[in-house]
């Protein structure tokens, strides 16, 4: 999943997993994850911003992240950010539908997703 936070930043969220909406799936219905077209080889976002010229920055601990958006939002060239967070808990709480229409956006949670 990609962020863009402005015009010369992006937050990709590294899970691993192709689609938000099977998670609203599994959370709300009960339904298993369909691996062989869900789960995605892991794909060096910041790597391949490298290699476009952009900055990119790897996120892999919570301890990173103040300094990298630091970093970040200290440059002067477009950046990505890639956060490796944990591929078992839901990118975002799912809503029914009648929430949605109540409130435009969904929240995400506020307990980190972390990896490590």
């Amino acid at each position: 999943m990609s962020v863009t936070v402005s015009d010369d930043l992006s937050l990709v969220l590294n899970n691993r997993d192709l689609n938000m909406v099977t998670w609203e799936q599994r959370v709300m219905a009960g339904a298993p994850k369909p691996t062989a077209s869900e789960e995605l080889p892991d794909f060096p976002s910041a790597r391949y911003a490298e290699s476009l010229g952009l900055r990119g920055l790897r996120m892999d601990r919570p301890d990173q992240i103040a300094r990298l958006w630091d970093e970040a939002l200290s440059l002067d060239r477009p950046v990505v950010i890639e956060a490796c967070v944990d591929p078992n808990v839901p990118p975002c709480r799912p809503t029914s539908a009648s929430s949605r229409r109540r409130t435009p956006r969904s929240r995400c949670p506020s307990r980190a997703w972390w990896t490590s």
